[in-house]
């Protein structure tokens, strides 16, 4: 599957992202345009690849894969040249973000050069990297006529100051309690104990007595179908409520790991666009 439109290289169009089916799918590719990315698309992209990742990640037997492709310089932007498409940038940070969320998944972001050169042999060059992507690929990879380039962190020295942070401030994480932002908030925390507000959309569910200290997702669920079976639970209805125990856990542990570093912390659930519940 492909997204967005892309003439000579897309294979399926996607006119919205309730359109998408991802039902049989082992891949998930984005491409950006060639001629201007807007902020919209990069939305658009995020809530395809969360779902994608819902509705097939837990399903297949092998990784599947994820991958961005953008079309800046073939070095992600550090050639120096001038940018033609330069938000179109944003599509590797969404794959390097979804490396770190979802580890199981081969994610991997691609940069091609494509000054002067065939769609079809651009074509060429990313389907070689879409065959030969495996778990431990590197999630960045540059394309240039007749060349790979790889990114290579540097160690430079962090210039050091003395933080105006205090005890008394508080802060607002939005983006949930869970993976980047959590530990964002976990590291804020051990520098400075103050107050930390984590806003995300997720639910902080009360879990019942009868699943405590179970942790084995089949068991899990075994015990979800036995208390829920005067509702005569769908399979799909279990793992739904599965899904957000495993949540809030996830949440939990969060909050538990903040209070434990000496900061206070609050959880809420609200979708950070509604200007009403925010």
């Amino acid at each position: 599957s492909v997204h967005p439109h892309h003439k000579n290289i897309s294979t399926t169009l996607f006119t919205s992202v309730e359109s998408v089916n991802f039902k049989n799918a082992c891949g998930l590719i984005i491409l950006a345009s060639r001629q201007r990315t807007l902020l919209s698309d990069l939305k658009e992209s995020v809530l395809i690849a969360k779902q994608f990742h819902n509705e097939v990640a837990t399903k297949t037997k092998q990784p599947p894969l994820f991958m961005t492709i953008s079309f800046l310089d073939g070095i992600f932007g550090f050639s120096g040249a001038p940018l033609q498409n330069p938000m179109s940038g944003g599509y590797a940070g969404l794959s390097k973000t979804a490396k770190q969320e979802w580890p199981a998944m081969i994610c991997r972001a691609i940069d091609v050069n494509d000054a002067d050169e065939k769609p079809e042999f651009l074509a060429q060059m990313i389907a070689t990297e879409i065959l030969a992507s495996h778990i431990n690929s590197p999630v960045e990879l540059g394309l240039q006529k007749n060349r790979r380039v790889l990114l290579q962190l540097e160690k430079t020295p962090f210039p050091v100051s003395e933080s105006t942070l205090s005890n008394a401030d508080v802060f607002v994480f939005t983006g949930g309690a869970k993976g980047v932002t959590a530990e964002c908030a976990i590291a804020l925390a051990k520098t400075t104990p103050a107050t930390i507000l984590l806003l995300g959309r997720s639910k902080l569910l009360e879990e019942p007595e009868w699943l405590t200290g179970v942790t084995q997702p089949a068991r899990m669920k075994a015990l979800l179908a036995e208390h829920m079976k005067n509702e005569s639970p769908t399979p799909a209805r279990i793992e739904e409520v599965y899904r957000h125990i495993t949540s809030s856990r996830e949440i939990q542990k969060t909050l538990n790991t903040i209070e434990k570093e000496g900061a206070t912390v609050r959880y809420f659930s609200v979708d950070v666009t509604n200007e009403t519940a925010i």
